[in-house]
């Protein structure tokens, strides 16, 4: 980056007189193999200057967000196929696997299928059923982990499976939504051996109580020959100063919110694969918890899930993972470094306010056509956060979300603005901040427009020399 062009030039000449002053005057020269020569070395610096060029657009590119990664045709709306089947139209993911995007039928019960045309479907798209007038009711399963807005008319009632997406769905809807769960509890409570459980409608159990006195507790698949599915928010109740590690199986897929609620000498837990939704205060106030592995299927973390965990010091989101709830993180005074998933839409109010030791924030799948929220206080009072990067993708950023709190400054220096943004909120950052941001973009107008200061990474000499562009499109 400190060669210049001439720089360049110059070195490309030096080489091309050196090549003649080196010849004996006294011999016969070749003349066309001395042009041979002469093309290589020009070539030579050819090479060298485009080389420089692109590690060049490479650097200002990280400088602005990171690497974005291309969008599949398939992602593209306008060149979506969509096929049909049965009543169903759907579209090809580009993990292959299938979303709902209209029913066409004329069913008045229906049980969404698991897959369509061997395509597992995970996914119900905008609108899917929002003009199935004559349809009553409508079963989903545990698949399902994503469903866009306005999916289902309001004459639909829906019977979902406790601990799902379309759980969480119904619950934040702003439209009313009828439902049931498929696995709610019937019966009477049975106790066998350290457990107590109660029958669910679909044939498994859930867990209500561990009367054992094991400090690393190790859940079974099965009790009675009965499948464990669930675990009820009073199951560890009274056991808050016994219980280090627990480990769950797989076949869980529903934790009550509350469940580990102030559970100060927990240590480890092993959460169970299928479960997609760590749900409110879940793991609040675990004081000693210092190892959670996240499951590969997890979609959201709710409000308050980890709130107050002053023992984690990592976190590593997994890829799928669309939304953090407001304050899930918050005062987890010992968090330094979050592994943030593109995949991301919304990180809510109060996320990760009040993590002290947090020292940087890489946001945003660096797609310009992805919609990523940063909501209001995310990360005030942060104060060991001294650089932030938030991606192409990244369309709002709330108010006061990088600010100071009473408590604790936020030390924010340093933030990389994309040229996706389209809202930030007041008081947004620090007014120490410098902003990095593009040209004429909605970024520079806030900077402006608050006094904030603010820098153009891309300088016009380099877009003489090598041309403007946004952002570079390269392979995982």
């Amino acid at each position: 980056n400190n060669i210049s062009e001439e720089h360049i030039a110059e070195m490309a000449q030096t080489l091309y007189k050196k090549s003649l002053s080196d010849t004996d005057s006294d011999e016969l020269i070749v003349v066309e193999e001395q042009k041979r020569s002469n093309r290589f070395i020009f070539a030579v610096a050819a090479c060298i200057v485009a080389l420089i060029g692109v590690v060049t657009m490479v650097s200002v590119m990280l400088l602005n967000g990171g690497i974005g990664v291309q969008p599949s045709e398939s992602d593209t709306s306008s060149k979506t196929v969509i096929y049909e089947n049965d009543g169903y139209e759907y579209r090809i993911l580009t993990d292959g696997t299938a979303e709902i995007v209209k029913y066409t039928g004329n069913a008045t019960e229906l049980t969404l299928p698991t897959d369509i045309n061997g395509k597992k479907i995970i996914a119900i798209g905008e609108n899917a059923f929002a003009d199935c007038k004559e349809l009553k009711k409508l079963t989903l399963s545990y698949n399902i982990t994503a469903i866009g807005e306005n999916a289902f008319a309001e004459n639909i009632a829906l019977c979902i499976p406790r601990g799902s997406v379309a759980e969480v769905y119904v619950d934040s809807s702003k439209n009313k939504i009828t439902y049931e769960f498929t696995n709610k509890p019937v019966g009477d409570i049975i106790s066998s051996g350290e457990y107590k459980y109660q029958s669910l409608s679909d044939g498994t159990i859930e867990l209500v109580s561990y009367n054992g006195n094991d400090e690393n507790v190790v859940i079974p698949e099965t009790i009675d020959g009965k499948t464990v599915t669930s675990v009820h928010q009073d199951t560890f109740q009274y056991k808050e100063e016994t219980l280090i590690s627990v480990s769950l199986p797989d076949t869980i897929t529903n934790i009550d919110g509350y469940t580990f609620y102030l559970t100060e000498n927990l240590k480890e837990v092993y959460l169970p694969k299928n479960l997609t939704v760590i749900k409110e205060h879940t793991f609040e106030a675990c004081d000693k918890l210092e190892k959670i592995e996240f499951p590969q299927n997890l979609r959201y973390v709710e409000d308050s899930a980890f709130a107050y965990n002053y023992a984690l010091v990592t976190l590593n989101i997994p890829e799928g993972t669309t939304k953090i709830g407001g304050s899930a993180f918050f005062a987890c005074y010992n968090l330094e470094t979050v592994k943030f998933p593109r995949s991301l839409k919304a990180i809510e109010a109060g996320a990760f306010a009040s993590c002290k030791l947090l020292c940087s924030a890489n946001i945003g799948s660096g797609n310009p056509e992805d919609k990523l929220v940063i909501g209001e206080s995310a990360f005030k009072g942060c104060a060991n956060l001294r650089t932030a990067v938030i991606r192409e993708g990244v369309i709002s950023i709330g108010d006061r979300a990088f600010a100071d709190s009473t408590e604790s400054p936020c030390a924010l220096e340093e933030i990389t603005l994309p040229r996706s943004l389209t809202h930030i909120g007041e008081d947004a950052f620090t007014k120490s901040a410098v902003l990095f941001c593009h040209r004429d973009s909605y970024a520079e107008s806030y900077a402006k427009e608050n006094g904030l200061n603010y820098v153009n990474p891309i300088d016009e000499e380099y877009e003489k020399i090598f041309g403007s562009f946004e952002y570079i499109l390269l392979p995982d």
